[in-house]
């Protein structure tokens, strides 16, 4: 099984239709994919992926993959990037914790990415680095190295996130997904 992670629900709309899952309790699946959404920040996912592991709607052999919006500060707005490590990102814009290291899907680019708790907006010492609030809390969630594919939705501009739309960075994201099952 593949296990999906999306942090919001619009992330999870074009890959719920495009792979066809149906609900469940509180996730989507069909039989070869199974999508959870987390909620943004740490609270929100340690609670829900503690709930899927309980449950035992998460395995220790699935592949795992988050798939999310991302800002960045030099990559193109609308391209989808694979993380290859993310760490912990403080409003000091400091790295806080050792990184965690990810398991890189090839097929895109790869770069690293920054976690921190709020929407990024400015950023002086790093480039061509994606930004979220939720990918290193999943990454050290797991006792294993996971995958994550992100769509850059802006450049640091809140604004320009709000007005961001990907139908194409989506059904691209869709089509791999169907060759990796």
């Amino acid at each position: 099984m593949i296990i999906i992670l999306t942090a919001m629900p619009n992330e999870a709309e074009f890959l719920i239709k495009g792979l066809e899952l149906q609900p469940k309790e509180y996730f989507f699946e069909n039989t070869e994919y199974r999508l959870f959404i987390t909620g943004i920040g740490v609270a929100n996912v340690i609670e829900n992926l503690s709930k899927a592991i309980k449950e035992k709607k998460i395995f220790e052999n699935d592949k795992i993959i988050n798939i999310g919006y991302a800002g960045s500060k030099g990559i193109n707005v609308g391209e989808i990037v694979s993380i290859t490590e993310c760490q912990r990102f403080k409003p000091s814009h400091t790295i806080e914790e050792n990184g965690v290291k990810l398991s890189p899907v090839n097929e895109f680019k790869t770069v690293a990415c920054l976690t921190n708790d709020d929407f990024v907006e400015e950023d002086k010492e790093h480039n061509n680095i994606a930004y979220d609030m939720e990918l290193f809390y999943m990454a050290k969630f797991f006792a294993k190295p996971i995958s994550s594919l992100k769509i850059i939705s802006d450049n640091l501009n809140y604004k320009s996130y709000e007005e961001f739309k990907s139908d194409d960075a989506w059904n691209k994201i869709v089509q791999f997904l169907k060759t990796i099952h």
